[in-house]
């Protein structure tokens, strides 16, 4: 038994001292090389809105039932939106960092307030300064005041059963 107790200390402690070689950023992989290719698309068209201003793609997930998946791409230039929805996880797609929300933990119609996650305010100022630099510098020069914007593009929705892409349309509104 001591054996076994002084095993797991050690497997612990080995794996506490293994650091990532990109910092504290870990990435998820994206197997369906379709929904990959659908970001890649979305991503080009997001560029051409946006030239010359910061912004991020996230991505919605929901399950429909057992086969079918809902993906929905969105452009964010306010950084206030991931504060309300906050993002799960990230995958990166050649240089690009792509955001993953899970629609299971949005409270529908709440802007954030009930959710089931949400982002510590470091975390959140972080993520500011990274993605969002103008939004940083105004958020630090007016004492925690957040730029307000509005824009709301087209966001791209993807439906896919049993892996295969059986819709795509471009709509604005809620992802949901």
């Amino acid at each position: 038994m001591e054996k076994i107790i002084v095993a797991f200390v050690v497997m612990f402690l080995v794996s506490s001292c293994i650091t990532n070689d990109k910092g504290k950023n870990v990435y998820l992989d994206i197997n369906n090389k379709v929904l990959e290719q659908q970001i890649i698309e979305y991503e080009k068209y997001t560029e051409s809105k946006n030239k010359n201003r910061s912004y991020i793609l996230r991505i919605y997930c929901s399950e429909i039932n057992d086969s079918t998946y809902r993906y929905i791409i969105e452009g964010i230039i306010d950084p206030e939106l991931i504060k309300m929805m906050t993002y799960h996880f990230k995958c990166k797609i050649g240089e690009h960092e792509v955001f993953f929300t899970m629609l299971a933990g949005i409270v529908k119609k709440d802007l954030g307030r009930r959710n089931f996650f949400k982002i510590k305010t470091t975390a959140f100022v972080d993520f500011m300064q990274n993605y969002f630099p103008n939004d940083y510098k105004y958020y630090t020069e007016n004492k925690g005041k957040e730029m307000q914007t509005i824009y709301e593009p087209e966001m791209c929705y993807l439906t896919f059963v049993q892996d295969k892409l059986v819709k795509k349309e471009m709509r604005k509104g809620m992802p949901w």
